[in-house]
């Protein structure tokens, strides 16, 4: 299930999607507030009978949670933090934060001072698992990847190099 703007910026990775095979199903959302895009949502919930719904961002998990409503649907969402440069932003976190986050069975978030902030902001603790981002150094020694030639294994001498790709804040 994809969320889409109208202007189609999620095209090219939808098609990446489906050419890998992955299932996906976009839904296009017109607006900040599209009922027919709710619909569309709740139809692709029911017709799949998809029974884990998992969410990350405001506008996902407000799609989510009104189309699930009623549904024999788990809502599990990553709190990935966010900035707060705006005051739409901060409105759209705190109505997550403080009403949304209460509809969901499970939250992830992606360190500990996350959950600290969202317990302090009343969200249950029994709720939360955090989930770091990180790289699990582990596989880097084991057999399949941390053998052989480094070189091969796209490091560079006997370091490895990572790309990460994401909004530092």
């Amino acid at each position: 299930l994809a969320l889409q703007g109208p202007e189609g910026k999620s095209e090219k990775f939808i098609r990446n999607a489906a050419a890998m095979g992955i299932d996906t199903r976009p839904v296009t959302v017109r607006g900040r507030l599209d009922f027919r895009a709710l619909l569309g949502v709740r139809k692709i919930l029911r017709e799949h009978s998809i029974r884990i719904l998992h969410c990350h961002d405001f506008k996902s998990n407000f799609y989510g949670l009104v189309a699930s409503l009623g549904l024999p649907v788990a809502r599990l969402v990553t709190a990935h933090g966010s900035t707060r440069d705006s005051i739409l932003k901060r409105a759209y976190l705190l109505l997550d934060e403080k009403v949304s986050y209460r509809f969901f069975d499970r939250i992830i978030a992606v360190s500990d001072r996350l959950r600290g902030e969202l317990v302090h902001k009343g969200v249950s603790r029994r709720k939360i698992e955090v989930i770091p981002n990180a790289i699990d150094l582990s596989l880097l020694v084991s057999d399949r990847i941390g053998s052989g030639n480094p070189e091969r294994n796209r490091g560079i001498g006997e370091r490895y190099v990572f790309g990460v790709i994401g909004r530092l804040y």
